[in-house]
């Protein structure tokens, strides 16, 4: 009886999971950045980035208008050093990523975050990415990306690092 129980919790879970869609199309933005050393860590840390979206110029490549588009979501987000290979991120206690209009600025949409551990091994800095759809954001001309670092302790080093924002395209 266990033994059937158990099969058809494992049956039912296999059937329950399926893959996540993705988008039709994929749009990849990507912002460089330099983390100073000897920065506070009991400060939040801003860096921003104005963003041209070229989005006409992606609706042209497609063939695609503005009528086809149903949505537009987030897909992935991660920093990565420039000039080195894989770090620990461990030095970042935190870190979020918002997007905004530039004639919007006092609502800034969170799209991601990630907590790191102390004992973080060195890889590329993943973002959990939120939810919400973006396509209002990315029709306009430009739009502004902030991200808010948390520091663990004192930053030792200068060091430059590059955040890769993909969205995935949606169309009707």
């Amino acid at each position: 009886m266990k033994k059937l129980a158990c099969v058809l919790m494992i049956a039912v879970l296999g059937l329950s999971c399926h893959k996540q869609d993705s988008g039709q199309f994929e749009l990849e933005y990507i912002m460089d950045f330099e983390i100073e050393a000897g920065l506070n860590p009991l400060l939040t840390h801003y860096y921003t980035f104005n963003v041209n979206t070229n989005w006409n110029e992606f609706l042209n490549a497609h063939q695609l208008n503005e009528d086809q588009i149903s949505k537009v979501l987030i897909k992935g987000i991660s920093i990565s050093p420039i000039f080195s290979g894989p770090i620990s991120y461990s030095f970042i206690e935190s870190a979020k990523l918002f997007i905004y209009l530039p004639n919007q600025s006092s609502f800034k949409l969170p799209i991601g975050e990630v907590f790191t551990e102390p004992n973080e091994k060195s890889r590329d800095l993943q973002f959990l990415p939120g939810f919400p759809d973006v396509h209002t954001y990315l029709k306009e001309s430009v739009f502004i990306s902030e991200l808010r670092l948390n520091y663990r302790g004192i930053t030792s080093t200068n060091s430059n690092h590059r955040m890769t924002v993909t969205f995935d395209v949606y169309i009707k």
